[in-house]
């Protein structure tokens, strides 16, 4: 049972609006639906919201080359919603 729930509350959680993922980052960015039904509104913040993924893969991949062990326990998560 308890994997049962563990599941149904895994599938529930929705996908983002947007995301990067690779070995050392795993950025989302995820609309409310509020935001969703309105498209010039849904559309900005979507742009913004890569605009901002692009900066963190930036910083990430710097820090990276400068001190690697910060990656040493797995890759750096942020999310935006």
């Amino acid at each position: 049972m308890t994997c049962a729930a563990m599941t149904a509350a895994l599938s529930a959680e929705p996908k983002p609006d947007a995301g990067f993922k690779n070995k050392h980052l795993d950025a989302s960015v995820f609309l409310d639906d509020k935001i969703k039904n309105d498209g010039v509104l849904a559309a900005d913040c979507l742009a913004d919201g890569k605009k901002w993924i692009a900066t963190v893969a930036a910083d990430a991949a710097k820090s990276l080359k400068e001190d690697p062990q910060l990656f040493k326990g797995g890759a750096w998560t942020y999310e935006r919603r």
